[in-house]
């Protein structure tokens, strides 16, 4: 009796989507699995993962089972190459997205803290000068600090003398409060800071922390 043995083409098979937290700017490590991959003939001679979709040869990044990688901020496709000694070929593709949901650590500092005379004028107090600010962000080296809004415990007409108003006037960078209480005035900032990244072109997230001031 003659025949033919055909052989028969591997199946490549990869570890479902996955979704990671960003641990630095430059993204997150990311393990890569194919060794669910396998052969009925038993004869898998290459193993090879590659960016994207196709089989381009400059964009293999491994040529293991599993492998680890530097994953970047956004989504990434990555596709696992099973090659067998007869030259047939199996695919399997994976997204790995590296997501910021952090938020940045702000914290604010006023000066001065404590407005005098009640004079009714205006006090400017900007970002970045009477108001310090430290800002840290675990995947954004540049987060951004916006005020958000200003109050205070007592309304603009009562507590002093005079009748001036508005007391607060705040904007995106700065506000100015008005001096003119009779007694203890609690003032309220709340100010927030957004780290945002985008990698190749896809928005990986926006984290923001919310901080009141008084």
């Amino acid at each position: 009796m003659r025949g033919t043995i055909a052989n028969q083409a591997p199946i490549a098979v990869s570890k479902p989507d996955q979704t990671l937290e960003c641990a630095s700017p430059t993204g997150a490590n990311a393990t890569l699995d194919g060794s669910g991959s396998n052969d009925a003939d038993g004869n898998i001679q290459v193993m090879a993962w590659g960016l994207g979709d196709g089989l381009d040869k400059k964009k293999i990044i491994g040529d293991s089972a599993v492998l680890t990688t530097l994953a970047p901020c956004g989504t990434t496709r990555y596709t696992l190459q099973v090659m067998d000694r007869g030259f047939q070929l199996g695919l399997a593709q994976t997204n790995v997205t590296v997501q910021d949901t952090t938020p940045p650590v702000l914290t604010i500092a006023a000066n001065p803290s404590c407005l005098w005379a009640p004079n009714h004028k205006l006090v400017v107090y900007e970002l970045g000068k009477e108001l310090a600010y430290s800002v840290a962000d675990t995947c954004d080296p540049n987060p951004t600090v916006t005020i958000v809004g200003a109050s205070s415990d007592q309304p603009d007409l009562g507590g002093g003398q005079g009748n001036f108003t508005p007391d607060i006037l705040a904007g995106k960078k700065g506000l100015c409060l008005r001096s003119e209480r009779e007694g203890t005035t609690i003032y309220g900032l709340h100010a927030s800071s957004c780290g945002r990244l985008d990698g190749a072109g896809q928005g990986a997230g926006l984290g923001c922390d919310d901080v009141d001031w008084r």
